[in-house]
């Protein structure tokens, strides 16, 4: 994945009045990852919803039974036995509301085509993941999808003032 993120100090003050926290995250295009914000030693905290949004749509959601999953190669598959190829993050366990967190869009990512069915599970995928963080942050979420170039798909989310925009492979 790669994509950019609206200046930091900018989102911390947009987002003054919110009473949902996160710590804060910022991506790291180089490394193609998200890296704690630190300032004079301390991590910082986010009162946007940016940082959530970059952990929904970061982390892999656990699929559905109905999901239908990537191909797999031969390698992995032998393994499949001793491995739940259906994801998801260990810590859902831990929800005692039973939320998932996460997306889903990797199924879609890792099977697709450069069709409309992909870009569409893609943005109900991504828009799943953002609703518990609209429903935290009390903002709404505006998500666009759309073909950015051949096998690529662009997304980018907008809550409040703050925005956030990448780009991801489609590799099926």
């Amino acid at each position: 994945m790669s994509g950019n993120l609206t200046t930091y100090a900018s989102l911390v003050a947009v987002g003054a009045g919110n009473t949902a926290l996160d710590i804060g995250l910022a991506y790291n295009a180089a490394n193609e990852c998200c890296d704690l914000v630190f300032a004079n030693g301390d991590i910082q905290v986010d009162t946007t919803a940016v940082s959530a949004i970059l952990m929904a749509a970061g982390c892999e959601a656990r699929a559905r039974p109905e999901d239908r999953l990537p191909e797999t190669g031969a390698a992995w598959s032998a393994g499949a036995a001793y491995a739940d190829l259906r994801g998801g993050w260990a810590g859902d366990a831990l929800d005692a509301q039973g939320r998932r967190n996460g997306s889903r869009a990797w199924v879609y990512t890792k099977r697709g085509k450069a069709n409309e069915a992909t870009r569409q599970g893609v943005q109900a995928a991504l828009a799943e993941a953002f609703d518990q963080v609209s429903t935290s942050f009390n903002v709404p979420i505006q998500l666009t999808v759309v073909w950015v170039a051949p096998m690529i798909l662009g997304w980018k989310a907008v809550a409040g003032k703050a925005g956030i925009s990448f780009t991801a492979p489609v590799t099926g």
